[in-house]
């Protein structure tokens, strides 16, 4: 049997809950699943066949029962609609009981779970199927309910989680790549960091310009491998003599 949802339900009483709660389940198992009662009847078909047809490809009905749902009166022959033989909701139920579709009382609004002997004898089993609530003020934790339940049947995936896990996992890697370009860069800026500044460098040098190399000031000069630097640069401060009486010291070399 297929992996499909039928909302039984009277439109006079709750039309907007299944509505929806449609909407709501073709989000968490595609709409391609979900059968709206006769909305999801072609237009010239024959009711009964297309119920048929319909519960073929389902495995599971919830029937919506809200406050009126019992005495609903049938305003044309009176009584109630449930004691007519061929009131549409009646002939749902007792098909899906028949071929022994999973049935889900889904109680609106606080409504009591009807007894046994208040239903037609062809769908009194339902009252012995488990039930669930399903209230507009608690509508998204209660649908979150529903649909856990229904996720552990055979057939049935929810999407959304499929989708919001398929997120994360692209968040996560997002995140680890930027973490990881942000390691990459603090090291690198330790690295630079912790490297000795280059010498300072003199640049652009006077043609002529002679050159001294680690000689204090007022000593003996010492004439530098050049007259001048070829490449017009100096390295300066790199020599480690020591001068007397504090007198500066000369340290111009060649690069």
């Amino acid at each position: 049997m297929a992996a499909g949802i039928f909302i039984s339900y009277r439109r006079d009483e709750s039309r907007h809950a299944a509505g929806r709660l449609a909407d709501d389940l073709s989000q968490a198992f595609g709409a391609e699943h979900i059968f709206r009662d006769i909305e999801g009847i072609e237009l010239g078909v024959e009711f009964a066949k297309s119920l048929e047809q319909a519960l073929a490809a389902c495995s599971v009905m919830l029937v919506l029962i809200g406050p009126q749902w019992l005495g609903m009166p049938d305003r044309k022959r009176g009584g109630r609609r449930l004691d007519q033989a061929d009131d549409w909701i009646r002939q749902e139920i007792a098909t899906a009981l028949r071929r022994d579709v999973r049935v889900v009382p889904v109680l609106l609004e606080g409504t009591a779970l009807p007894d046994a002997t208040e239903l037609p004898a062809d769908i009194r089993s339902l009252v012995a199927r488990q039930a669930m609530e399903l209230s507009d003020v608690r509508w998204r934790g209660d649908l979150q309910r529903l649909v856990e339940a229904l996720a552990k049947l055979p057939g049935f995936k929810d999407q959304r989680k499929m989708e919001t896990t398929g997120i994360s996992r692209k968040k996560l890697w997002w995140w680890g790549a930027g973490l990881a370009v942000l390691a990459a860069g603090a090291v690198q800026s330790v690295l630079e960091t912790s490297q000795p500044a280059a010498p300072p460098v003199q640049q652009g040098l006077p043609s002529g310009y002679g050159m001294q190399t680690c000689a204090c000031l007022n000593g003996p000069a010492q004439l530098a491998p050049e007259a001048r630097c070829a490449s017009g640069q100096v390295r300066m401060n790199v020599c480690t003599i020591g001068c007397p009486n504090g007198q500066p010291q000369v340290a111009y070399v060649c690069r």
